[in-house]
């Protein structure tokens, strides 16, 4: 969305965004078109309208508590990406559905579905039993050679904080994502390059990520 190619950065926030506006409980998401010509469609059921966007989703739920966890009181999450949009990159091997679970809680498995939005930028739902979906942007930013996911809730009224995800593929059936906790980044948090800068020199430090989701992608007939 940096990227002249792709017009302004409000024009394509505003497309994405209309994306969050689709939230249908208890269906399927179905994409048509290709590139940022890209949209996702509903397939069944009506609009949750304010009611869907004021439940928390469990993915996102599971990320503050998770954060909270490691300090006396709730800090920020982190103010700014790693990096511009026009440098993400699509690994296709993150693209498709998954299903998940996260590490945090004995739950069911929910579903996570990450398609290509327009070459740089993910869109990424999740569906999990009992609660209203999901809807993030994300793209991935490399550190050192390392990929990084830059995650941001959608349909979020104000200033909306980033998610900073490692995420590791290890076979082409099992994906992991690991939160990057934003506690040893506090004093730096409103400077975007220090904090780049700190994720390079730190990245390999225990306790650096917490443990997020485990996901393996589905076969048929599972």
């Amino acid at each position: 969305m940096d990227s002249p190619k792709h017009g302004s950065e409000g024009r394509e926030m505003r497309r994405i965004e209309a994306l969050s506006n689709k939230e249908c409980e208890g269906t399927r998401s179905t994409q048509t078109g290709v590139g940022p010509r890209r949209s996702i469609q509903c397939s069944t059921g009506a609009s949750t309208g304010s009611a869907g966007r004021l439940g928390r989703t469990r993915l996102l739920r599971v990320v503050l508590v998770a954060v909270c966890c490691l300090a006396a009181k709730c800090p920020v999450l982190f103010q700014h990406p790693l990096g511009p949009t026009s440098a993400g990159f699509i690994d296709q091997r993150l693209v498709g559905a998954w299903r998940c679970q996260d590490d945090t809680a004995d739950q069911a498995p929910g579903v996570l579905t990450i398609l290509n939005f327009d070459g740089f930028q993910y869109y990424i739902e999740s569906v999990a039993h009992g609660e209203a979906t999901g809807h993030l942007r994300a793209y991935a930013t490399r550190i050192d050679g390392e990929p990084f996911l830059n995650l941001q809730e959608m349909g979020v009224e104000g200033k909306r904080d980033w998610m900073i995800a490692r995420y590791e593929i290890p076979d082409d059936l099992h994906l992991s994502l690991r939160l990057v906790d934003p506690n040893p980044f506090q004093e730096v948090i409103d400077k975007p390059r220090q904090v780049r800068k700190l994720l390079e020199r730190r990245r390999k430090m225990p306790g650096l990520t917490i443990n997020w989701i485990s996901c393996v992608k589905p076969q048929e007939g599972d």
